[in-house]
């Protein structure tokens, strides 16, 4: 299932069926995930805080941003080592990457190989990350102009973050929860 969360944004829609059950779950979670942020209010405050600069990506800004306030006070968040995560997320990469579509299976391997996570703990991978960024985005982006981003409203962004990560892991239990009694039904052991 890790795997498919990982490369939950690279999997077209016309590749779900021909996934692995696991991988697919994955990819489902990971978007369930991605709506349950959209909507929450912490995030929508702080999507309308950066929209002035990055207008219509101001929520892929939050996203980024944010993924570098969460893995530069990792442990706070999650009792667990930043390294011992990362080691994790990578062997499963290395596990189970043979199971991702061909086309998607370079970039997620790259996640290890340019060691994309640890790029997220400091501002000039994130800096790095945000450059990447702007140069896919189709429209004017500005995203280079996250770390400005983050100096301004780096304790409106902790905040936020302080607030919204336990509504996340609640929604996530509950997701994981329903995907096991689903699972039990499947196999008539409910």
């Amino acid at each position: 299932m890790t795997l498919g969360n990982l490369a939950g944004d690279m999997i077209r829609n016309a590749e779900l069926e021909d996934l692995h059950p696991e991988v697919r779950k994955g990819v489902q979670v990971h978007r369930a995930i991605d709506s349950f942020t959209d909507r929450h209010d912490e995030i929508r405050d702080l999507v309308s805080v950066l929209r002035p600069v990055h207008g219509k990506y101001a929520p892929v800004a939050v996203d980024v941003i944010l993924d570098y306030v969460l893995s530069s006070d990792w442990e706070h968040h999650t009792g667990l080592p930043f390294d011992v995560f990362t080691g994790w997320v990578y062997e499963t990469i290395d596990d189970y990457g043979h199971l991702l579509p061909d086309r998607v299976l370079p970039r997620v391997t790259g996640m290890r190989t340019h060691q994309w996570l640890e790029q997220y703990r400091t501002q000039d991978g994130l800096l790095h990350v945000l450059k990447r960024m702007d140069q896919r985005a189709r429209f004017p982006s500005r995203f280079a102009e996250g770390l400005q981003d983050l100096d301004t409203h780096y304790n409106d962004l902790k905040r936020g973050l302080r607030s919204f990560y336990p509504d996340l892991l609640n929604y996530s239990a509950e997701l994981m929860a329903a995907e096991d009694r689903s699972t039990l039904r499947s196999e008539g052991r409910s």
